[in-house]
């Protein structure tokens, strides 16, 4: 139990001007909140803005389109090669080559 004496000790070590405002802090909430605090802060400090966001969002939109285009112009090419070196119609016909598109 705290007496008197000792809660006016407490208060006045928490009011020294040369102990550091962190101590002072970790006193006050005890380690393991300080821990957590700190955890929640350091963590929470990393993530990116909207800013950000929007940018990767943009950046992923235009890597989406090209890689479309890139893949049609890959299976045409494909499919031509597919055409071409078939030994008969039977085969030519398995390689599905677009018709006017």
């Amino acid at each position: 139990m705290m007496t008197p004496a000792s809660h006016e000790n407490r208060r006045l070590a928490i009011a020294d001007p040369t102990i550091p405002w962190y101590i002072s802090i970790v006193y006050k909430l005890g380690v393991p909140s300080a821990i957590a605090i700190y955890l929640v802060w350091r963590l929470t400090s990393g993530l990116p803005t909207s800013t950000d966001v929007a940018q990767v969002k943009t950046l992923l939109d235009t890597h989406v389109t090209a890689t479309e285009s890139k893949l049609v112009e890959m299976q045409m090419l494909l499919r031509a090669i597919c055409y071409n070196t078939a030994p008969d119609e039977r085969y030519a016909r398995g390689c599905n080559l677009p018709t006017g598109k």
